[in-house]
């Protein structure tokens, strides 16, 4: 891999993270605040691959009009006749190409959001800091009130049942399968920066047949209180379903 292919993988990659960027791939993989940085990186690549473009241009234009002139990618040793030879070190090891398998691939083929197969291999269940979470009373709730996956979890569990009995909630997430218990579970998965760190959070569904698992769905219900402590580790939040509507994964699919 001489100068000019190592500048051109460099674009290769630098162009493929601005395209994931832009159009949205990059939300499979990291929190959508890291979408600046990854346009700022590949433009940097890029720019360092057009520099080196540039000055490789250069020098070959020099070997080109001057073969005998130093080059300052190139040593000069003696032999043992006293003739100069020139060792060229501008280029790099041919396997610097599997930098770029990775990005290839994404054109190829397109990962897709973690989904039930890593939810179920985690627990689910929201860990708290030993301490019961303060909540605001929630508003409404005759036609749905509108939470996050997690945020319901945590109320299911810690916030007072008068706060909770009597109001209807809307939940967002992808089905995944229950390993003990009755129901299914609506699952989201949560990201501290990368889907490297994800966590599955979990809400146990009754009152509703099974969608297919992966099966983004939005649903309405009513909280029902866990057969088991809160503070069981293996106690997951649960609601009753009223209605159940599939959709089209958002284009966000973490929390």
């Amino acid at each position: 891999m001489n100068k000019s292919m190592q500048s051109t993988a460099l674009s290769v990659i630098g162009v493929i993270s601005v395209v994931a960027a832009i159009g949205g791939l990059y939300l499979n993989f990291v929190k959508p605040v890291m979408r600046w940085p990854i346009i700022v990186a590949a433009l940097v690549l890029i720019a360092v691959a057009v520099i080196g473009l540039i000055g490789h241009e250069r020098v070959r234009g020099r070997r080109e009009a001057d073969p005998v002139a130093p080059y300052e990618s190139m040593d000069s040793v003696h032999d043992n006749d006293g003739e100069v030879q020139a060792h060229d070190h501008g280029r790099g090891p041919r396997i610097g190409w599997l930098l770029i398998v990775p990005f290839l691939l994404l054109g190829v083929v397109t990962p897709g959001p973690l989904g039930a197969f890593s939810a179920e291999r985690d627990s689910g269940r929201i860990a708290t800091n030993g301490e019961a979470p303060l909540f605001d009373p929630i508003d409404g709730g005759e036609d749905g009130v509108e939470l996050a996956v997690g945020e319901y979890s945590m109320r299911a569990l810690y916030d007072d049942p008068k706060n909770l009995e009597g109001k209807t909630f809307s939940l967002t997430g992808f089905a995944s399968t229950l390993t003990d218990g009755e129901g299914w579970a609506l699952t989201r998965m949560s990201l501290n920066c990368c889907a490297g760190d994800a966590q599955a959070i979990k809400v146990r569904v009754v009152g509703s047949p099974a969608p297919a698992n992966n099966e983004w769905v939005t649903l309405t219900g009513k909280w029902k209180q866990s057969s088991t402590p809160a503070d069981d580790p293996a106690t997951l939040p649960v609601i009753e379903v009223d209605d159940l509507q599939q959709i089209a994964a958002p284009a966000n699919p973490y929390e």
